[in-house]
């Protein structure tokens, strides 16, 4: 199962970026002994409640999961998208009858536009840049976000060197190896043939017009600062115009959301005691969202095809909101707050 090696990626660089975790090297070995891998599609047991996960087309190995006991039968969607895209297969809506369904509202408000839409105004933006002789800089998720970006450049066959720097290639390696939980496994191979990691010199990627796929998304760490820099700095040298593209969301008050609504990046000091530095960035800046989240058309289908006895709406910026408007079409739903107990 990819979660596991991508668990395990994620939390030692976790502990990495803040060694301030409550956690050391060893708590981490001793939770990964006691682990289980559970496989989608296979009911399994602890005590009187069975459990059986489902394919979450979220990010490869997420999954929702289906909860029965000897009276009542529950489904919680953790994140999912229905839709298919080039790395993953839509999550399906489940059959059957249901008491309660646990589901994620984080575009509950939003529709997506078309991904194929998106894709092409993300190839444009690459083209006008490239032909102006800048460079084109993707802040990305390591998991999921770099795979899918990976494939859509490739199969656009842009003329450029295309580069990838931070952990989005550790991810893509993990993911890889687990071929049966992505949609096709061979194209998502075949880009990574086309794309190079970037080793020790951090200015290769900058000799010519290129394309940057680097971590962190929210721009809160990894190389893709050190390239935003390096680019602000091109533009004052040499006039040369670059784009910063985001395809994720960006938390308010993270590095991708200043720079995206204030054109500026706080620099955190690197010894304690000195001061958050705000930095100015003249490049072009656009979000062009590839989300792994259901839209609210997808999350309101999903609803009405289960029809189950109560909605709980959970993980949004509105869930009250969603709640509200689920009753006014007929649903049992409810948005609880933190310590909130519910009877199904």
């Amino acid at each position: 199962l990819p979660t596991h090696g991508l668990a395990d990626l994620l939390i030692k660089d976790a502990k990495k970026v803040d060694p301030q975790l409550p956690y050391e090297r060893s708590d981490i070995e001793g939770m990964f002994n006691r682990t289980v891998v559970v496989p989608y599609e296979m009911e399994h047991s602890i005590g009187n409640v069975k459990f059986t996960y489902h394919d979450a087309g979220h990010i490869p190995g997420s999954a929702m999961m289906e909860i029965k006991t000897e009276k009542k039968k529950l489904f919680y969607t953790s994140d999912f998208k229905m839709e298919n895209t080039r790395l993953l297969n839509g999550a399906k809506v489940p059959e059957g009858e249901y008491d309660a369904l646990i589901i994620e509202s984080t575009y509950s408000k939003r529709f997506h536009p078309p991904r194929k839409e998106t894709e092409r105004k993300i190839i444009n933006i690459i083209k006008t840049t490239l032909k102006e002789g800048g460079h084109v800089l993707f802040p990305t998720f390591a998991v999921g976000r770099t795979q899918e970006l990976a494939m859509v450049l490739t199969d656009y066959q842009i003329n450029a060197p295309i580069f990838i720097d931070g952990m989005g290639k550790a991810a893509s390696d993990i993911t890889l190896s687990y071929p049966r939980y992505i949609s096709n496994p061979g194209k998502l191979a075949n880009a990574f043939e086309k794309i190079t990691p970037v080793g020790k010199n951090k200015k290769e990627p900058l000799k010519e017009p290129s394309i940057i796929i680097a971590t962190s998304g929210m721009l809160e760490g990894g190389p893709a600062i050190s390239y935003l820099l390096a680019l602000d700095q091109l533009k004052k040298d040499e006039n040369i115009d670059s784009s910063v593209v985001f395809t994720g969301y960006c938390v308010e008050g993270t590095g991708g959301w200043l720079l995206q609504n204030k054109q500026m990046i706080k620099l955190k000091p690197k010894k304690e005691g000195k001061k958050i530095k705000q930095i100015p960035i003249n490049l072009n800046v656009f979000y062009e969202p590839l989300s792994a989240h259901a839209g609210r058309n997808e999350l309101f289908y999903f609803i009405e095809k289960m029809n189950p006895h109560k909605v709980i709406c959970v993980h949004g910026d509105d869930c009250p909101g969603f709640a509200e408007e689920l009753k006014e079409n007929g649903f049992d739903a409810v948005a609880p707050a933190l310590g909130d107990t519910i009877s199904i």
